[in-house]
């Protein structure tokens, strides 16, 4: 059972290390899903644990947010939210700055799930249009998410 588990995780993080492959078309998704299934039907994983692992309360949530941020996206809030943000930070430190400030506030009000799945897309319109590279704004964007949701009960229940 190890070695086949070890087998299946190098093979599903091979999948999901880029979005699709020339020979194999399969997403991030669909690879996650697959190293699931092979965990299950090969019985590394007995079917009775897998479904205890599922926290479907928290998946709904994520669904859910994740239906708003694609409708808020498509209908152009993100853009608008944008130009705000990029009149007043100048400079890329004065972004990552407003970046982390913002994550980290809205975290610590809400939850760090939903700030990072509604702050990407702005981050990505924002940083994209300066030109920076997205790593390093984005990695801002979670970790004071993450430290703003550990500082109230609110944030990190």
């Amino acid at each position: 059972k190890a070695t086949a588990g070890m087998i299946i995780l190098c093979l599903t993080l091979v999948l999901i290390s880029r979005d699709s492959w020339s020979l194999l078309p399969v997403g991030r998704t669909c690879g996650a899903m697959l190293g699931a299934c092979l965990m299950v039907v090969l019985r590394v994983v007995e079917p009775e644990h897998a479904m205890d692992a599922i926290d479907l309360e928290t998946l709904a949530v994520l669904l859910g947010i994740s239906a708003m941020v694609y409708y808020l996206q498509r209908e152009g809030l993100f853009e608008l939210a944008a130009r705000p943000l990029l009149r007043r930070c100048r400079s890329p430190l004065a972004l990552l700055a407003c970046i982390s400030l913002v994550s980290f506030v809205s975290a610590a009000l809400f939850m760090n799930d939903p700030t990072c799945l509604f702050l990407t897309p702005l981050v990505v319109q924002v940083v994209s249009a300066r030109g920076l590279p997205l790593g390093p704004y984005l990695i801002a964007l979670s970790t004071s998410a993450n430290i703003g949701a550990a500082v109230t009960p609110v944030g990190s229940p």
